[in-house]
């Protein structure tokens, strides 16, 4: 009987070693993963700001009139918001 009771707890650990093992591959793979995404997102940002500079040295009166439109499309949207909540 004892024998049998030692072969579950050696069985249990095996299985537990196993789940361990699995766990790490998990947590590296996802890690790997993060690591790709985080490249990738620093690559964007870095074309962004690229092309953002490239506008403003080539393009600076229109870069100002587009963000002038936008400011105005916000205030407006803005008034009419207030406007409506305080109705």
């Amino acid at each position: 009987m004892a024998h049998m009771v030692e072969r579950v707890i050696l069985e249990d650990q095996e299985t537990a070693a196993q789940r361990t093992g699995s766990l790490q591959r998990a947590g590296a793979s996802l890690g790997v993963a993060a690591g790709k995404t985080v490249a990738k997102f620093h690559e964007a940002a870095t074309l962004v700001a690229e092309r953002a500079e490239k506008v403003k040295e080539e393009k600076p009166l229109q870069l100002l009139a587009v963000l002038g439109g936008l400011a105005a499309v916000a205030g407006f949207a803005t008034r009419l918001w207030r406007v409506s909540r305080n109705a």
